[in-house]
């Protein structure tokens, strides 16, 4: 990696180093740093993280996970750490964590974080604070009944043996939701800064994830372990048509994420994208411009380029920072309000299309 001096335009080398070369440890600077901030692991995702735990040993054997986290659909997010090389066993601790976790309760979790908010010192409340997180995208009856309802495995280490890798690559073949996220760390050598960057390596980006697919057949609903929160159907059904009207009509690749009920549009990088969000709970919908780096500071360019831009009359543009959402990702979206809910998606295939264009221009001061 370089590093650009704006003056001068000339590149400066940034030197890759390790945790073990700067002294530094796993539980008490790898872990926290990503327990403070988990969008270093979630922005390899199609969810935020709300970390709930850490050295958990709350079972009959004893054995300690690293982090727990829940992801938008009520899924744990198991995380197993390792500070330098993996090791040829990390896959079997993921397997071992998960089968553990499998068995907790919704209520399980919810005490889980309460002991977490303890002795972190947090003034939140732990069931009203993991209601808020899910409830963006799930109904307060619905949300506790999905937490826990399955596991997914996040890997996390400098380098991987091959070994690791190769098991972790075949269960993810099987569906198994387990993938393998390498760090780095990286020093600049004339003002003594570290950066931190990671890249999910397995499962491995495909263009399949940017293709529009059509409603998913009953064998494949079958595999979905998740389990169905009502209207599943119903959305499904209403993402095949606005995907479909999208693609024909205004060439506008969707990606349906159909146990999270919202789509996704690239926006000209990996850390922004368009959003369409069926709001479940309120019965409207959400469009959004989604920046998942805070380096963006999209609300702050959002407000100083509003003049500039061709906005839509008939909505109202709002905007979410990082500590108002209580989420990594900043946000500038609108409301929709249904034309007929869930039979509409015409209506919102052409509103969508108006959103995307009328932040196009923004887009370009983001780069």
């Amino acid at each position: 990696m370089y590093k650009i001096h704006i003056k001068t335009k000339e590149l400066e080398q940034v030197e890759e180093s390790s945790l073990d070369q700067l002294k530094l440890e796993e539980r008490s600077d790898l872990q926290q740093w990503i327990k403070k901030n988990p969008s270093i692991l979630s922005k390899h995702y199609d969810s935020d993280f709300l970390v709930i735990s850490e050295e958990l040993d709350k079972f009959e054997i004893n054995d300690r996970l690293d982090l727990l986290a829940v992801d938008k659909t009520g899924a744990l997010v198991i995380v197993e750490l390792k500070r330098n090389h993996s090791g040829s066993t990390i896959d079997i601790q993921g397997l071992k964590y998960a089968s553990y976790c499998s068995t907790l309760t919704p209520m399980d979790v919810v005490d889980i974080y309460s002991e977490f908010i303890k002795k972190n010192k947090l003034n939140v409340d732990a069931r009203e604070s993991i209601l808020e997180f899910l409830s963006e995208e799930i109904d307060d009856d619905s949300a506790l009944s999905l937490l826990n309802s399955s596991q997914k495995i996040i890997l996390v280490s400098q380098s991987f043996d091959k070994r690791v890798k190769s098991v972790a690559a075949y269960l993810a073949s099987q569906e198994l939701d387990i993938s393998c996220v390498e760090f780095k760390i990286l020093k600049d050598l004339s003002t003594e800064s570290l950066f931190i960057d990671t890249q999910k390596i397995i499962p491995p980006e495909n263009i399949e994830s940017y293709l529009v697919k059509g409603s998913l057949p009953d064998s494949k609903l079958g595999k979905n372990k998740t389990k169905l929160v009502p209207q599943q159907k119903e959305i499904l059904d209403f993402y095949s048509s606005y995907t479909q009207i999208l693609d024909d009509e205004y060439e506008l690749h969707g990606r349906r994420v159909p146990h999270v009920k919202y789509c996704t549009f690239a926006a000209g990088s990996q850390t922004l994208e368009f959003s369409f969000d069926i709001m479940k709970k309120t019965k409207n919908y959400k469009l959004c411009l989604i920046s998942k780096n805070p380096e963006h500071h999209l609300v702050d360019i959002f407000f100083r380029e509003k003049s500039n831009l061709s906005l839509l009359k008939d909505y109202e543009y709002c905007v979410s920072r990082v500590d108002e959402s209580k989420s990594n990702w900043e946000r500038v979206y609108i409301t929709l309000t249904p034309k007929e809910y869930l039979r509409d998606s015409e209506f919102c295939a052409e509103v969508t299309s108006k959103f995307i264009n009328s932040l196009k221009s923004l887009l370009l001061k983001l780069d």
